[in-house]
């Protein structure tokens, strides 16, 4: 194994996304009349109680043999061994929500990987309920070991997906490479975009007059391309570059 860097990203520090990244795989509902996981008896155990054991079978019951295969679509059998899985809930001080790990550790299992252990989420505003604003606002950072080679990202719940282009970020800005992502569960089951579309980006170039775009760059501090889609399509539904900045503003200084 090759000697890791050790770094911490600044806030804001993401990277574009390839134009042929893939959708986001996801395996569950997080909503649904049926069977889905928000209504699994343990997940609130393994969701803010960090209960291992909860989190395993609940990865367990709702792991998607079809998503599996697909991610191993995208590992080259020739850099097996330099291929990691890796979730980004895991804080330092506090790692509460077991379910990201138990996911990369199965997930792992099952494609024959490694999970890497050594990336860390720094404790910051509780992101679960925090809303759209607050999360745009107040971006994640991580710090740890980045070992080089590829690297599969999975998470419990997708919504606009802004951790887990954070965590792309820190990874790809050491020289590593993100293959693809997982989640365990998404609004209604399905795969989720997170590249940015080419018309999202045209819409948000050319919004007012062109006065929206800077706006973006200065208050979050990456460049539009470095957006998720469900997040400049969020950003796109604002008024004007004054109501964008105003809830930036409102959700950072609350």
């Amino acid at each position: 194994m090759s000697a890791a860097q050790n770094a911490t990203v600044p806030t804001g520090m993401r990277t574009p996304w390839p134009h042929d990244f893939p959708d986001v795989l996801i395996h569950c509902a997080w909503k649904a009349e049926g069977p889905c996981l928000r209504k699994h008896s343990k997940y609130l155990l393994a969701k803010s109680g960090g209960n291992a054991q909860a989190a395993n079978e609940i990865v367990e019951y709702f792991l998607d043999e079809e998503s599996v295969y697909s991610i191993g679509d995208h590992v080259q059998q020739s850099l097996i061994n330099e291929t990691y899985v890796v979730a980004p809930a895991r804080t330092y001080d506090n790692p509460r929500n077991a379910l990201p790990h138990s996911l990369a550790f199965i997930v792992a299992s099952e494609l024959g990987l490694k999970v890497c252990m050594s990336i860390y989420q720094y404790d910051g505003i509780r992101r679960t309920r925090s809303g759209f604003w607050p999360r745009l606002a107040n971006p994640v950072t991580f710090s740890g070991n980045i070992f080089p080679g590829n690297y599969i990202i999975v998470d419990d719940v997708v919504t606009t997906g802004g951790t887990m282009a954070a965590l792309k970020g820190f990874i790809e800005r050491q020289g590593s490479r993100v293959l693809c992502m997982s989640g365990l569960a998404a609004a209604e089951g399905r795969d989720v975009k997170l590249a940015l579309a080419p018309s999202t980006h045209q819409t948000l170039m050319s919004a007012h007059g062109g006065a929206l775009a800077p706006l973006i760059t200065l208050e979050t501090g990456y460049a539009i391309e470095h957006l998720t889609d469900p997040e400049g399509k969020r950003i796109g539904l604002c008024s004007s570059p004054h109501v964008f900045r105003q809830e930036v503003l409102k959700a950072r200084h609350k």
